[in-house]
């Protein structure tokens, strides 16, 4: 359990996730019975105890020196730290009941949370009858991945961006997530430090020493800017984005197996290719308006890296005799070969940059001499709408509306004032379906979304950029439900399991929700929308629960359960 504490706990303990396969044994049957009783003996308002030992998760043996913290999970402000003795043991006392996250830490091993997978760890319950003592922390020797960065000469290329993507299954599908990024330094050479048990991928952004660093992207000032055509062809050259092992295509990217306290080397050339060269046709702009044009590229499906390019415009005086009246020429020099988005941007610099923004977002493969019209340029789209409660009456202060893009995931958030008013622009969101919630205190739950210019589909909307679109959301307490209970196995309590709440309709994402059990094996699921569900509980973390027919197996073992707003449901769920 504890997915927010698990978050808090990563700020101050750093992350990694953990393959807690190799616990060690537990003890034995007459040491347990032993503690429970001591742990019972104490008073209801007294204090206990949580002890342990902290190994390396492949040897079994004791990891010295590390430092163990453990925090509340109701009060953050109680944290306590120990250091492992030489035998690797720790020993908390005078600790009052309740339930806590553990974390461990020792140069040379990944920082991690007590059984840790993604973001989730087993809580530690503590109080009578409850097991707290001869735990076993595992902890993962740390991984390492380096390498030099060169190019079509095999001399180093410094301050290349090094991106590094791990492949999790944190979205319910194998997907790559961005874990780190650097700098080569002078050398061509990076490394990348700490890395838990998995598969990695590499790409490299840079330009060519000889590229024309001076690029921008603004062309309200085209003094300054390079007239297309007068570049050194020879020298006219750009890096495309590079995957290990030195594909250009991320079709080609083959992923880097770290082991627990493994170490991959993985070098890369860099070879360059002649730079693109676009033409837009847009309409003239009014001389109060400023005018700015940014070019992107996707990495491997997650992170937008922004390309270095320079531009020009140019008028009818320069040549072109077929430019249409009322038209614009823009020259964009200096592309990368493949799939790019090109973000034209139109605003007064005097003015509130939100409302005097027009945008447009264009998509293109882009190939030498292409032209693009991109006219038709409008205002930029923006979600607005007002918070209110049951009744109509004004929202507590505190309340914040949060997008989550649908199919990536990305969230955006804005705080709702006094009069219960928010907005959104589409400076920051880009066009999409996006599921609408909303966090308030006091037991507040959304309770109901009304639109005008767009269609609402049960949470979700969906934001473009043609149009403005005003949202009044609803917020009431009851309004949804939670499942809790515990998990067991060989008729034991499971500590450490994947607990997946699965919805009727197996391809709504919106609706999975996940937990890990704690140490007395129970887990609780939060903000469940009523209607029918199945509960299972699985001891691997790899498996791709999102994934139907996946799931699907799994669900004649689970446990079914039926909700309704308000509701909350203690049921068992057995281990697979």
């Amino acid at each position: 359990m504890l997915e927010t504490v698990a978050w808090v706990a990563l700020l101050l303990a750093g992350s990694g996730a953990q393959d807690a396969s190799r616990a060690g044994p537990p003890a034995s049957p007459r040491t347990q019975a032993a503690q429970q009783q001591r742990q019972a003996d104490a008073p209801a308002t007294g204090t206990f105890r949580i002890t342990g030992r902290v190994v390396n998760s492949m040897t079994n043996t004791p990891v010295a020196g590390a430092y163990v913290v453990i925090n509340a999970a109701s009060a953050m402000s109680f944290s306590r730290t120990v250091q492992a003795g030489t035998d690797g043991s720790f020993v908390f006392t005078q600790i009052p009941a309740g339930r806590y996250a553990l974390i461990a830490r020792r140069k040379g091993y990944v920082e991690q949370m007590y059984l840790q997978h993604e973001q989730f760890t087993t809580a530690i319950l503590v109080g009578p009858n409850l097991n707290s003592e001869n735990l076993v922390f595992p902890l993962a020797p740390e991984g390492v991945i380096s390498g030099e960065v060169t190019d079509e000469a095999g001399e180093p290329v410094p301050s290349a961006r090094i991106f590094l993507f791990r492949e999790d299954t944190t979205s319910g599908g194998r997907v790559k997530h961005l874990n780190g990024h650097q700098n080569t330094n002078e050398e061509g050479r990076y490394r990348f430090v700490s890395l838990p048990i998995g598969d990695y991928y590499l790409a490299v952004s840079a330009e060519p020493w000889y590229a024309d660093y001076a690029r921008n992207f603004s062309f309200r000032d085209s003094s300054t800017a390079q007239k297309p055509g007068q570049s050194n062809s020879s020298l006219d050259l750009v890096y495309p984005i590079t995957y290990y092992p030195n594909a250009i295509d991320a079709s080609g990217a083959v992923p880097i197996r770290v082991e627990t306290g493994g170490s991959a080397q993985a070098d890369m050339r860099l070879v360059p290719v002649p730079a693109l060269h676009l033409r837009l046709e847009m309409e003239e702009r009014d001389s109060k308006m400023f005018g700015q044009i940014l070019v992107s590229q996707t990495i491997l499906g997650t992170y937008q890296d922004r390309v270095r390019a320079s531009t020009q415009e140019s008028s009818a005086e320069d040549g072109d005799s077929e430019q249409q009246s009322g038209t614009a020429i823009v020259e964009i020099d200096g592309l990368r070969p493949g799939p790019s988005v090109l973000q034209v941007m139109i605003f007064n610099p005097r003015t509130a940059r939100q409302s005097m923004r027009f945008s447009k977002s264009v998509p293109v493969n882009p190939s030498d001499g292409q032209t693009l019209d991109v006219r038709g340029i409008a205002p930029a789209g923006v979600v607005s709408g007002i918070v209110q409660l049951e009744g109509d009456a004004s929202p507590p202060a505190g309340v914040r509306v949060i997008l989550r893009n649908a199919s990536t995931g990305t969230g955006f958030r804005q705080d709702v004032d006094s009069a219960g008013n928010f907005s959104f622009s589409s400076d920051q969101i880009e066009p999409g379906v996006y599921e609408v919630l909303a966090a308030a205190p006091g037991g507040l739950e959304l309770r109901s979304i009304s639109a005008s210019g767009t269609k609402v589909t049960g949470r979700k909307i969906e934001i473009s950029n043609e149009s403005d679109l005003r949202l009044t959301l609803t917020l009431a307490r009851g309004v949804n439900a939670r499942v809790k209970g515990i998990v067991e196995q060989g008729g034991k309590p499971a500590p450490g399991m994947m607990v997946v709440l699965v919805p009727e309709d197996l391809r709504d994402l919106s609706e999975y929700r996940r937990d890990q059990s704690d140490s007395d094996g129970s887990f609780s699921l939060n903000q469940v929308s009523p209607g029918k569900y199945t509960v299972v509980a699985v001891k691997d973390w790899s498996l791709e629960w999102g994934k139907p027919d996946v799931i699907q197996g799994y669900l004649a073992g689970g446990t079914p359960v039926e909700v309704g707003g308000g509701e909350e449901r203690d049921i068992r769920v057995t281990a697979k």
